[in-house]
């Protein structure tokens, strides 16, 4: 029987912290570098499980990431322990339970039109830690940030009405298969704020927040983008 050593969850004691204050609303965005311990040992471990491909088009899927995802159900122990505190730290909330990803972008991979818009997450926090070392990291990327241009929101106006959701172009979404293009500026969006990937970066914020996975088109061709998520 196989069983996961539980020290590749150890989060580095002496990791670099800092918070910024985004957009017009001064929505908090907390960035973590050296957040692992043995951030290798535990991208080694993620890459061991099979992937299941998800995207099949026409077909509505259970997330718009633009890519791969295993959903995961493991104890992870220092970094779900880690993250609880500080989400309760600097947000002031208290995360129930973590809903926690390996999410994979193949730049060669056709993915869901509507994965090249921003989005709103369902639970109060989100957060990524990349997994890519520094000669892996192809051109500009990380989680982009969103404006709707034509009422200045920065975030989803959390209620039941459907013209609100779209509005935001969440109601119908384009499951028609195309090539990974986030954008930076469209009728609808302007991004104002991209929080930039880098090795064993923890990267926490608002999941109601209008954000994205941001490459630059073409890119992640060679390797694919890793990031261990979680929404909470």
């Amino acid at each position: 029987m196989n069983l996961v050593d539980d020290s590749i969850f150890k989060v580095n004691k002496d990791f670099d912290l800092q918070v910024h204050e985004i957009g017009n609303l001064k929505s908090r965005v907390v960035v973590i570098d050296n957040f692992l311990l043995h951030p290798e040992k535990f991208r080694e471990f993620l890459e061991s499980i099979p992937f299941q491909d998800s995207i099949q088009e026409n077909v509505m899927p259970r997330g718009f990431y633009p890519g791969y995802q295993n959903y995961m159900n493991y104890n992870f122990g220092d970094i779900e322990q880690c993250v609880k505190f500080l989400v309760n730290q600097h947000f002031g909330y208290q995360i129930p339970f973590l809903n926690c990803s390996f999410q994979c972008v193949d730049g060669n991979k056709k993915v869901y039109s509507q994965s090249n818009l921003p989005h709103c997450d369902n639970r109060t926090i989100a957060g990524n830690i990349f997994l890519n070392t520094e000669n892996e990291i192809d051109g500009r990327s990380g989680t982009s940030f969103y404006r709707f241009k034509s009422t200045g929101e920065e975030s989803f106006f959390a209620n039941a009405c459907l013209y609100r959701k779209e509005r935001y172009r969440f109601l119908n979404p384009d499951l028609s298969l195309s090539d990974f293009s986030p954008i930076e500026d469209n009728d609808d969006y302007t991004m104002y704020h991209l929080s930039e990937m880098k090795f064993n970066r923890l990267n926490l914020y608002e999941g109601s927040l209008f954000h994205s996975v941001f490459i630059e088109p073409g890119k992640f061709r060679e390797n694919r983008r890793m990031s261990f998520s979680f929404i909470g």
